[in-house]
Formats: structure tokens, C-alpha cells, sequence
């Protein structure tokens, strides 16, 4: 908190990112709020990790971010929050997933069914559509 703090940030900036990823409970749920010092890797859930990456993510702002499996523990209604926000934010997404849901929230889809040969057809594909523009978007199709 002290680094968050010297950086000019304050503790309700920091509450504000705990509630728009729904995990405000666990400053709430501690004797010493903000301050709490725990190995946190054993106390909070998979989905509260990911929820706290995704906080990180907001927090930064990057212009692009590269998420693997990042809401695989959390809820469909988490996920849908999470990914919006970042929408809303202007940050593009590039997301590995083995959850469908998630396919909204992209422009573009490019599955690997496994052989080399595969693999190597859906990336042309899809280096191809990206330098189509706009109109290969509406078009792409799952291989």
C-alpha cells in the first residue's frame, strides 16, 4: 500500500478497482482492511486471483493485453463485467480460452485444432483477415 500510495494514488482509488471486479469483499472480509498482509496465494479463491490480475490490467491501462485462461475460475456474470470493462476502457484484448462465451467479446477467432497443418492454415487465415481490414471481420469464418 505504501508504493501505491507514493505514487499518488489513494485508498478509494484502490476500493473503486476492488469493486469493479467484485472482490471488494476481501479487504472487507480482513481485521486490518488494506493493510492485511497474507500469503494470498493460499487464501484467495482461483477466481479472486484472477479478478485481482484483472484489477492490475485496469489499474495500468495498457493499450493491449494478452490474457490466458484469465476468467476460467471466475463466473459467466464476472467474466462479462470484466471483459466489458476493459472495452470500455480501450483496451484490446487478445484472449487464449477455452471458453465460447468469450468469443463476443473479440473481433477476430482463430482455433487450433492441433496438427501443424492446421495450425499453419488458421494463422495464415487470420494474418490474412487482419490485413483485410474491417469488411474480413464480418466475414471471418471459425476453421
Amino acid at each position: 500500500m505504501k508504493i501505491f500510495n507514493e505514487l499518488g494514488n489513494t485508498d478509494e482509488k484502490l476500493i473503486e478497482l476492488l469493486n469493479i471486479v467484485e472482490i471488494d469483499v476481501v479487504r472487507t472480509r480482513e481485521k486490518q482492511g488494506l493493510d492485511a498482509e497474507k500469503d494470498w496465494k493460499d487464501v484467495l479463491s482461483g477466481g479472486e486471483k484472477q479478478s485481482i490480475a484483472m484489477a492490475r490490467l485496469f489499474y495500468h491501462k495498457p493499450k493491449y493485453a494478452i490474457l490466458d485462461e484469465c476468467t476460467s475460475a471466475c463466473s459467466i456474470e464476472s467474466e462479462a463485467k470484466l471483459y466489458n470493462y476493459a472495452k470500455k476502457l480501450g483496451i484490446t484484448l487478445i484472449t487464449v480460452s477455452h471458453r465460447e462465451s468469450l468469443w463476443k467479446y473479440h473481433d477476430f477467432l482463430i482455433v487450433f485444432t492441433g496438427t501443424v497443418f492446421n495450425i499453419l492454415i488458421n494463422f495464415l487465415l487470420f494474418i490474412g483477415r487482419v490485413f483485410l481490414g474491417k469488411n474480413a471481420r464480418r466475414n471471418a469464418k471459425v476453421i
